[in-house]
């Protein structure tokens, strides 16, 4: 079979079997509970049924939905896509919606996911003579990773709600370090509020000794953000006057967030 021409609502089909399933057939509605197996899948419509079987790729500007989907190329799927069973995917899958796959993705060419949201932010240069008993938002300048496009003007603008995993450093030059002074980061999410009212996690040190380096990090973390809170990075010393400063480097100083799930 080389064609087959899809116009109606199918309900409880058995098989659609073709070599080209286009998106030449903008009519279809629906296929639910049957399976489609073909070469090529690609359509304009609605998918949902018991399984998507390409041996090549598989193509939707919309939704997805099925027991599984296999795919020895490329998926594209415009809007959703939810496999209650397994995704197999030769290639690469794209998706541009929420994607769900209860019995696990496997990726034959990427060997693994790839993040549509993550950023990974550091300072160009040294942040010199920060303020006393201050809390300072640190002008991270320097993107080493932004996939999403998501962070500018030294803060990360959440894109969707969700759980994001977040962690941070701020690492202090040694000239003009101060013995048994406080210096500390935190992570700050606006709208929560202002100063010390918007962090959401701190890391707290005192110098044991003058002149010595000090590190404040955040380890990976696990935050629930809503779309358009901004987060950002902030530092505070207690050393008794203006001279401190804050290396650059991503080694040293630096923000990263990634998506973790949306669910």
């Amino acid at each position: 079979m080389s064609t087959i021409t899809l116009t109606n609502t199918f309900v409880d089909a058995a098989v659609i079997e073709a070599e080209e399933f286009n998106e030449n057939f903008t009519d279809i509605t629906d296929v639910v509970n049957g399976s489609i197996d073909g070469d090529n899948i690609s359509t304009s419509a609605a998918i949902s049924c018991a399984s998507v079987t390409a041996s090549g790729a598989i193509t939707s500007s919309t939704t997805v939905t099925g027991a599984d989907l296999a795919a020895t190329d490329d998926c594209t799927v415009g809007d959703d896509l939810a496999v209650t069973g397994l995704a197999t995917v030769g290639e690469t899958l794209g998706v541009t919606g929420v994607l769900t796959a209860s019995g696990g993705i496997v990726l034959a060419a990427d060997k693994g996911i790839k993040h549509r949201v993550l950023a990974k932010a550091t300072l160009a240069a040294d942040q010199d003579n920060i303020e006393n008993t201050t809390w300072t938002k640190i002008l991270l300048d320097t993107e080493n990773a932004d996939i999403g496009s998501d962070f500018a003007s030294n803060q990360f603008t959440v894109p969707v709600t969700g759980y994001y995993l977040v962690s941070a450093a701020v690492h202090w030059e040694n000239t003009d370090m101060v013995a048994d002074k406080n210096y500390a980061c935190a992570i700050y999410v606006d709208p929560l509020g202002a100063g010390a009212d918007a962090g959401v996690a701190y890391d707290w040190k005192q110098s044991s000794v003058a002149s010595k380096y000090i590190t404040n990090q955040i380890a990976m973390s696990l935050f629930y953000l809503t779309a358009t809170d901004e987060v950002s990075l902030w530092c505070y010393n207690d050393s008794g006057g203006a001279t401190l400063d804050v290396e650059s480097g991503t080694s040293y100083t630096h923000l990263t967030i990634a998506l973790f799930s949306t669910v």
